[in-house]
């Protein structure tokens, strides 16, 4: 089969990876045909070492190194790390008059140079980068991934990461660690966070659990938010929010205020990561929070949005670490079952009087080198390991490669399972505990007895006008509206959408019709649940 790309494309295809400017002088506006030159300058590109473009889904970018803030309204980034960039046409244009030549015709025959054409530009940003080297992400600091650490800088094909370790280098790490070597490196990292106040040794672990998920987060499909809170201000938690990330990476993580409207939080979280922002930190969210956008982001592995003022859409990455600090903080609905709890209490009225023995941040710094080879050596050790310990589902299928990653080398070092500090978040979850109270309160007045949502809702407003307001204010916690008042819209809404959920050992069950309307009961599970014992009710 011929060549597709002419012989004189070729040769300045040639030329350009050969650095021969000579050769590169033959681009003419309007003379070659458009289709060879797309191509012509894809292969040219597609050769550059290291690489220059890349290919993140159907679009091409570029990285750059932040000098300062992120310029972007939604979130402020990291002065020094790197950022993806997507290229434009005068973006393009710049990079094509870097790598080639071009000339155009005059009237008497001769060639004058001039700049590369618009319409190439945009040719080649419309073809989607196809040849280019595919961008999966960035990382400043080695990682560790398929039994093998990545601890040479530059551009990793297999991964497709690009690698930028600065003025990083790492002591040896032994190929064959024992069990020894490993516990022995883990407790060195373990000194990073040894004055923190933790309430329990789960939320110890809960931090570590979150320094090896900034290491390996590029490598692996989903993972679950950490949430740092405490009961006063001043406790530490925005310090170990930071000090995590300048450990493994070498720079602060991304920091934005918690957006409590969900369609801020959408933009803010696509422009961190359209950026490649690795780690990101939502500061101060008190109280109770939810949001469907950290729900998806949390186990889809990319993220679609449309740009606005283009006709586009961008996908991108969503392998970040995501954390947040608050006071008493506490995810609600289905964030809760994705979010890791690590509290710290430091019972004293004014926590902010507590020193550290020794600067935190300058001591990370300096000892980093050093840290950072003993997470890789732990890692390691675990990887060879023949008594890798059996772990309990994390609902299923969900964060099952960070289970391996993360939970499994920490169980198996001897600290609590991380995925104990998700029992806490759920007792806490207010709609969890609204559920169990109107399954609880409706079994107490209707036994396994099926009954239409209108009836439920006549027999409430009996028993509030006789002063028992019990089940009334259980169904005004799930289904009233803004005046109080009960609907049964609303009511039958939510049976709906929470029938079959087991909730200390109880759950909706949908009854037959009833003169058209839908009934309901309370059916009780033979595990007993969270405590609560009894068959099943079917009458």
């Amino acid at each position: 089969m011929s060549d597709p790309i002419p012989d004189k494309i070729r040769a300045l295809v040639d030329g350009a990876q050969s650095g021969e400017a000579d050769l590169r002088r033959d681009f003419i506006a309007g003379e070659d045909n458009l289709g060879d030159l797309v191509d012509a300058c894809l292969a040219g590109f597609a050769a550059q070492q290291p690489p220059v473009l890349f290919r993140r889904g159907t679009e091409i970018v570029a990285v750059e190194r932040s000098a300062a803030a992120s310029p972007r309204a939604h979130y402020r980034g990291a002065a020094g790390s790197l950022v993806v960039r997507s290229v434009d046409v005068p973006r393009m244009m710049t990079e094509l008059a870097r790598l080639f030549t071009f000339s155009r015709r005059r009237k008497d025959g001769t060639l004058a140079p001039c700049n590369p054409p618009p319409g190439l530009a945009a040719s080649l940003l419309s073809s989607g980068g196809a040849g280019l080297p595919v961008l999966t992400g960035l990382s400043s600091h080695p990682s560790f991934a398929d039994g093998r650490v990545m601890d040479r800088p530059g551009y990793d094909a297999k991964t497709g990461l690009l690698l930028d370790f600065g003025r990083l280098r790492l002591p040896p790490i032994p190929a064959a660690p024992t069990r020894d070597d490993g516990l022995a490196a883990l407790e060195q990292v373990a000194e990073v966070v040894s004055e923190f106040p933790f309430a329990t040794e789960t939320d110890r672990a809960v931090a570590l659990a979150y320094a090896l998920t900034l290491l390996q987060r590029r490598m692996i499909d989903g993972a679950p938010y950490f949430l740092i809170t405490a009961p006063t201000p001043g406790t530490g938690k925005t310090l170990l929010a930071t000090t995590m990330p300048r450990l493994v990476q070498g720079h602060d993580p991304a920091i934005q205020a918690f957006p409590h409207d969900d369609a801020e939080m959408n933009k803010t979280l696509f422009a961190a990561l359209a950026d490649g922002q690795s780690a990101l930190l939502f500061d101060n969210v008190n109280g109770f929070f939810k949001s469907e956008t950290l729900c998806v982001s949390a186990t889809a592995a990319t993220m679609r949005q449309r740009v606005l003022g283009l006709s586009k859409t961008v996908e991108v990455s969503t392998a970040a670490t995501i954390c947040l600090t608050g006071n008493n903080s506490q995810p609600a609905a289905d964030v809760a079952e994705r979010v890791l709890l690590c509290r710290l209490d430091a019972r004293a009225e004014h926590p902010e009087n507590r020193a550290f023995s020794r600067n935190l941040f300058a001591w990370v710094e300096q000892e980093r080198p050093r840290l950072l080879a003993a997470l890789l050596t732990f890692l390691r050790a675990y990887t060879i390991a023949d008594d890798k310990p059996a772990l309990k589902p994390w609902r299923g299928t969900m964060f099952t490669e960070w289970n391996d990653a993360v939970r499994g080398p920490l169980v198996w070092a001897g600290y609590p399972d991380p995925l104990d500090a998700l029992d806490a978040t759920r007792e806490e979850d207010p709609a969890r505990v609204a559920l169990a109270n109107l399954l609880s309160t409706w079994h107490a007045e209707f036994g396994g007895h099926p009954q239409t949502v209108r009836d439920v809702l006549g027999r409430a407003i009996d028993r509030a006008a006789a002063g028992d307001f019990e089940l009334r204010d259980a169904i005004a916690e799930v289904a009233g509206d803004r005046s109080g008042e009960l609907s049964a819209i609303r009511m039958g809404k939510y049976l709906k959408t929470h029938a079959e959920r087991i909730v200390s050992g109880m759950e909706f069950r949908r009854g037959n019709l009833y003169a058209g309307s839908v009934r309901w009961l309370v059916d009780l599970q033979s595990d007993g649940g969270d405590g609560v014992n009894g068959g099943g009710s079917t009458a």
